[in-house]
């Protein structure tokens, strides 16, 4: 449900089909930061304005990638130590095991 809100925002926020004057407030008003937009901002500075107003466009869409990045560095990171972890103690249980020999236990 999440998913087709963020499309339904997305498709008319974009600009692509009606410019942002032509749209409600409600759906204009995230044309000004949705990722989106600013792609199609710099596809249509490029194709039609030679380039006129791209590196603001280009900024935008590098704050949206560190924003994205910063979003995922911290579980993505505790995945991996997580990883690590569970590897460390694998290794620490079978240091003296030789790979693929199976060990016998004797009471």
């Amino acid at each position: 449900m999440v998913v087709a809100i963020f499309v339904f925002l997305h498709i008319p926020s974009l600009g692509a089909t009606y410019t942002s004057t032509m749209l409600t407030t409600f759906l204009a008003l995230p044309h000004h930061f949705w990722i989106g937009a600013e792609t199609t901002n710099a596809e249509r500075s490029l194709l039609y304005f030679g380039g006129m107003g791209l590196g603001t466009d280009i900024l935008r869409l590098l704050a949206w990638t560190a924003v994205i990045v910063a979003l995922l560095l911290p579980p993505v990171s505790r995945k991996l130590e997580r990883g690590r972890e569970r590897a460390g103690t694998r290794g620490r249980r079978g240091a003296d095991a030789v790979p693929g020999e199976a060990t016998l236990t004797t009471h």
